[in-house]
């Protein structure tokens, strides 16, 4: 008897759970549009940070616009596209254009002006050190920070992979965990010299700074477009 009622138990959750991340046909009308969201928040700054970067911009800067955002469209579409699928959000149909797969048109554009925001943000900051001067041959020191950076990204990698369970509390976790391992991997495989041979003051500063201030920034534009 408890075998025949535990399969209708868990479908009964399963359509509960569901219904929790459908949108209410009762929600007003869109009191914002993706669109008008990129229009207030992201076109803007990407217009004003290349209009500042263009005049110091080289053909190195300039093929990382081009390459860096084709990265992340590439390595973000599928995942994304797999984290709406399983539910973990969803978009309100009026607030949208179109969708292709299960993503609307403006994420896909957001995969690539947040890239160019951080791109040239970066760029100026580090645009007046020199780099060619803190390229050096690997030393065999590289081991006591490359190693320890790449067993940080596979455990990253592992952990997220087991937390990413759809319908859980954890999946979402689970699934940025692993998308970020891989490329974080690479990146400090390549360049965990580079910076360490910077310094603090030429190096680990400009690199932070270019990671905390686009954070914050897409975290405020994130919650007010989300409350509304």
């Amino acid at each position: 008897s408890w075998h025949r009622r535990e399969p209708h138990r868990k479908h009964q959750i399963h359509m509960a759970m569901s219904r929790l991340h459908e949108p209410s046909q009762d929600w007003p009308a869109c009191t914002l549009s993706y669109r008008r969201f990129h229009l207030l928040w992201t076109l803007p700054l990407c217009a004003i940070l290349f209009a500042i970067a263009r005049p110091f911009l080289t053909k190195l800067d300039r093929a990382k616009l081009i390459l860096l955002p084709i990265i992340a469209f590439v390595w973000t579409t599928p995942w994304d596209n797999l984290i709406v699928r399983n539910r973990a959000w969803f978009y309100h149909r009026p607030c949208i254009w179109f969708t292709v797969g299960y993503v609307p048109i403006e994420e896909y554009f957001f995969f690539v002006v947040q890239s160019l925001i951080s791109t040239l943000w970066c760029t100026l900051l580090t645009r007046w050190a020199l780099p060619n001067l803190y390229l050096t041959p690997s030393s065999p020191t590289r081991r006591t920070l490359a190693t320890p950076a790449l067993v940080l990204c596979a455990l990253s990698l592992v952990v997220g992979l087991k937390a990413a369970v759809p319908e859980t509390h954890t999946y979402y976790f689970g699934m940025i965990s692993w998308w970020s391992s891989l490329p974080l991997a690479l990146l400090l495989w390549g360049s965990i010299d580079f910076v360490r041979n910077m310094g603090l003051r030429a190096g680990l500063v400009p690199f932070a700074l270019s990671i905390l201030a686009p954070t914050f920034y897409l975290w405020a534009s994130d919650v007010y477009a989300l409350r509304r």
